[in-house]
């Protein structure tokens, strides 16, 4: 078997992205098992990496840099022929044999163009926040499933068309052949030439007049055959017309030396010469304008087309002809292709991969230094906001807010897709935020509790494993951090069902959020429309190191959270129920409310219209929580007094917040499919779970729809610039 060898550029710049595309695909598969429907992705948690987000990016930078490199090389070293899709490849389609299994082949590649193309733009632009909604992510996940088929079926054209010997060859290196030059007409015509003036002195006799000795034209079957010293030529028969010159013409290298050699060697034709040859060319035959345009603009450029003169004859029937020495402009430059630069030429891929490697410098560093920014504008204590969810505020009025899309979350009208708008403002004290965000519905059902003929049930979907999709309240978070984090999740979450081997593996399938230090926190604010929302109160949480687990964290009776902590302190809110640490006979969970409606009528009627539908949201003013004073505790003669099918809220409000979980106030309003949230907290709280507003801090936004953890989030950090 004949071993096949495969230009060492080639080579180098295929597995370069075979590389890159491997990571990038298993780390895109990692990140992808955040939307609620690919849960199927665990199924192959063993061989996906962890900590994805930084490597996913790397090897994005990577296969940007070898597709301008890829380009730059095709272009230098003259290999655009071989995947160029012209009409000769299209017709190839329809033949049979070698022909159309190469002509698939060039169409594969240009559907892996194609492809690449749009996966790398919608990367781009999910990165930057540019159109990074459901539909930019979704043509993210398809194209990259089109290009893993493309590599399959790449191995098997390459195989039908030369076998193993065409597939080894990627793995055989060689140097890189210098491609031949291309067929000049101009040049051509002017070969005809100067062989014609050559040969005229041999046939004197044979004419009588100069012009019975014109050039004849060859006709476009005959080939053309080197001419020897000693061949004469017989004139040819005026009437024969003169075929143009087709663009599909092809004369071998060496066909065309061998017909340039003579002549050379003998005589030159002067530029008045060739131009009246050509005129009287072109005179019989029946070329276009356009072809006529370009066969004189060559010459054009060398010397003016002048009208041939015809000149005085120095015998009878034998028109001169002036050598080269004795021509009045000296000898006659041959028109001839410039060669390639020696260095160029020899070297295409140093010079595209120098190319390709400033050109990714310049967009991973450019990207450094453009961050998105947050400007916090100084405001009079005067003109703080009122916290009361009303966007009118005069504080709010003359900011131009900042806005970013956030995807990849739960709900949202089945794309996951939400946009956020913040604006910010201090007076030296405290800092206020106004955000708000895209919600079809409002959602205030958390963990309703239906009592059934069997005793009360909790309606749920997920909940047993800590990923509840359907009743559960909105809510909007938003993240603190002074790390350096340029990605999403980078340095606080970790992928994958058991991220730390000594603790317990996730519930959901899901990764951890934890800091990797032991005294690295970051700031994390939580608010919950029923749970702390309802009475004017945002959870100050954190991501701190791994916890513990709880025994019934280690029992997987509730999910285990890793580093997620509130801060220190008490909350004024609970669930209403007590969940059995036995699972019932249909693997349900028994429960037992906490608090039963001390006036039922009047818990109902604070709930408003009951609709159990998790799609559909609540009326204004309606409450799904219960007060200490409206509720008592739980006993069977109490609830011999509540019939079957009551629905109850699942939320217990008593007491207040307190300690470091109280440092954030707020307040909400939902309209028009949009929540506004206003926030206040202090400059610094002085907490070591809290982060300091000031410039440099970096921050994240995310947005639930009734959902438990399911939330929106974005690529690139938003940078505080504190006034």
């Amino acid at each position: 078997m004949r071993k096949r060898k495969t230009d060492y550029g080639t080579v180098i710049l295929h597995w370069l992205l075979v590389a890159a595309f491997g990571v990038a695909f298993v780390t895109g598969l990692r990140i992808a098992t955040e939307a609620p429907e690919r849960s199927w992705i665990n199924s192959f948690d063993a061989v996906l990496p962890q900590n994805v987000w930084v490597m996913h990016m790397q090897a994005a930078v990577v296969l940007l840099t070898v597709a301008f490199a890829y380009t730059i090389y095709v272009r230098r070293s003259g290999l655009g022929r071989r995947i160029r899709l012209d009409k000769v490849r299209l017709r190839g389609l329809v033949s049979r044999g070698q022909a159309r299994r190469g002509a698939v082949n060039i169409l594969l590649y240009w559907v892996f163009f194609v492809t690449m193309l749009a996966l790398m733009a919608s990367g781009g632009l999910m990165y930057f926040g540019y159109c990074a909604g459901y539909d930019v992510a979704t043509l993210h996940w398809y194209a990259t499933w089109v290009v893993l088929g493309f590599a399959g079926l790449h191995v098997l054209s390459h195989l039908r068309i030369g076998g193993t010997s065409q597939l080894l060859r990627i793995f055989h290196p060689t140097g890189l052949s210098a491609p031949p030059p291309q067929l000049d007409a101009v040049e051509l015509l002017t070969m005809l030439a100067e062989q014609s003036a050559r040969l005229q002195p041999e046939f004197r006799g044979a004419d009588k007049t100069a012009s019975e000795t014109r050039m004849q034209p060859v006709q476009h079957e005959t080939r053309v055959q080197p001419v020897q010293r000693e061949t004469r030529v017989q004139p040819v028969r005026r009437e024969a017309p003169l075929q143009p010159v087709q663009r599909e013409t092809r004369v071998q290298p060496v066909r065309r030396e061998a017909l340039l050699q003579p002549v050379q060697r003998e005589t030159r034709v002067s530029p008045v010469q060739r131009e009246a040859l050509l005129q009287e060319l072109l005179r019989e035959a029946p070329l276009q304008p356009v072809q006529r345009d370009a066969l004189l603009q060559p010459i054009q450029r060398e010397a003016p087309l002048q009208p041939p003169q015809r000149p005085k004859d120095t015998t009878r029937g034998q028109p001169p002809v002036r050598s080269a020495a004795t021509h009045p402009a000296g000898p006659a430059k041959r028109r001839t292709s410039k060669p390639r630069s020696p260095t160029f030429q020899s070297n295409p891929f140093v010079v595209a991969a120098a190319i390709a490697i400033a050109g990714a410098s310049i967009v991973v560093a450019t990207d450094r230094m453009a961050v998105d920014q947050l400007q916090v504008h100084r405001i009079t204590g005067a003109d703080a906001p009122i916290l009361d969810g009303d966007t009118s505020d005069r504080a709010w009025r003359n900011i131009q807010p900042f806005s970013v899309m956030t995807n990849q979350g739960g709900n949202f009208d089945g794309k996951g897709e939400s946009r956020i708008d913040i604006r910010a403002v201090h007076d030296s004290t405290w800092a206020y935020f106004l955000f708000t965000w895209e919600d079809p519905t409002r959602s205030l059902k958390h963990l309703p509790l239906i009592k059934e003929i069997d005793g009360w049930h909790m309606l749920h979907d997920g909940y047993e494993s800590g990923d509840e999709h359907d009743y559960n309240e909105d809510k909007f978070s938003v993240l603190l951090t002074t790390l350096d984090a340029t990605l999403a999740g980078d340095r606080t979450f970790h992928a994958g069902t058991h991220p730390i081997p000594e603790a317990p593996p996730t519930m959901t399938g899901r990764g951890l959020h934890y800091t990797p230090g032991n005294d690295v926190y970051v700031d994390v604010w939580l608010w919950k429309a029923t749970s702390s929302g309802s009475t004017g109160w945002m959870d100050d949480s954190h991501f701190g190191p791994p916890l513990d687990p709880t025994p019934m964290q280690v029992r997987n009776v509730v999910p285990y959270r890793g580093g997620f902590a509130p801060d220190p302190g008490t909350a004024n809110y609970a669930d209403n129920f007590i969940m059995s640490d036995e699972p019932a006979v249909d693997g349900k969970r028994m429960i037992t409310p906490r608090r039963l409606p001390r006036d039922l009528a009047k818990t109902t009627a604070a709930m408003r219209e009951i609709d159990l539908d998790p799609n559909h949201g609540e009326s204004d003013g309606a409450r799904w929580f219960m007060t200490e004073t409206e509720s008592v505790p739980y006993s069977s003669e109490q609830d011999v007094t509540v019939p079957v099918g009551t629905v109850i809220p699942g939320v217990i409000i008593g007491g207040e917040f307190s300690g470091d979980r109280a440092d954030i106030r707020c307040a909400a309003r939902w309209a028009s499919g949009h929540w506004a949230l206003e926030v206040a907290r202090r400059l610094d709280t002085h907490s070591q779970y809290d982060v300091p507003l000031q410039t440099g801090v970096f921050m994240r936004v995310a947005a639930f729809d009734h959902s438990q953890i399911r939330h929106t989030r974005h690529v690139r950090p938003i940078r505080l610039e504190v006034e």
